[in-house]
């Protein structure tokens, strides 16, 4: 905000197509890494200075 900008957002990867058989096996994964995340075993995002980062 102090520079004017309301917020950005920047794509680590490339986008892969193909990396799951199905729609199922894509939310069998969303589902394993929610799991983790309420576990603590994930690293997740928190806000830092005004950024969204990696702890």
């Amino acid at each position: 905000m102090r520079d004017g900008r309301v917020g950005r957002w920047v794509v680590g990867e490339i986008t892969i197509t193909g990396q799951y058989a199905s729609l199922a096996h894509y939310f069998d994964s969303v589902a394993d890494t929610l799991t983790r995340i309420a576990d603590g075993d994930h690293p997740v995002r928190e806000v830092s200075e005004g950024r969204l980062v990696r702890s």
